[in-house]
């Protein structure tokens, strides 16, 4: 299976998973000499990016896209070329604990000559399984683990709690 990941907002970026393995991942401030934290707002990025290689929208089997600003659902106004195009995503965190992993499917990401459905997470779960991926836990075997939820520190960054044999905690701004 071909996963097509993509970051719209900032820090934007497109990646592809083929059968669980990283294929290649592109942050845009990377490209062209783009200003750092850039977004992607014309989807004809992600055409450009899947050509460099070897890939068209066709040869991805799921598209993806990152949550973002939102309680409910998030909005993304972007541009494929010159149209304007309004995808909605995923809020930037679950409603729920228990809701970590239910995506919003979408329809209508413009990729090359075509429109795809598409499927949205709550951006914090990026948070979640990036540091459950990058621990000691998922080396010992995939062990279960617990998402106790987020919340906002005074100083305004996000909590995450981890939890499996051992504890992960993993605070980002």
């Amino acid at each position: 299976m071909r996963i097509c990941g993509i970051k719209l907002t900032h820090d934007g970026a497109i990646a592809v998973v083929e059968d669980g393995k990283l294929a290649f991942c592109i942050e845009q401030e990377k490209r062209d000499n783009n200003q750092r934290y850039q977004e992607i707002d014309n989807l004809e990025e992600i055409a450009v990016v899947l050509a460099e290689h070897g890939l068209g929208a066709e040869d991805i089997d799921l598209f993806v896209i990152d949550g973002w600003d939102g309680d409910v659902e998030s909005r993304f106004h972007v541009r494929s070329g010159s149209v304007p195009v309004s995808l909605k995503g995923a809020p930037y965190a679950e409603s729920d604990a228990n809701d970590i992993l239910v995506s919003l499917d979408g329809t209508g990401l413009v990729v090359g000559d075509g429109s795809f459905p598409y499927k949205s997470f709550p951006h914090v779960s990026g948070h979640v399984a990036a540091a459950y991926c990058t621990s000691h836990l998922r080396k010992r075997g995939n062990p279960p683990f617990v998402w106790s939820g987020m919340a906002a520190s005074s100083q305004g960054c996000i909590t995450c709690s981890v939890t499996g044999r051992a504890a992960l905690t993993v605070s980002s701004p």
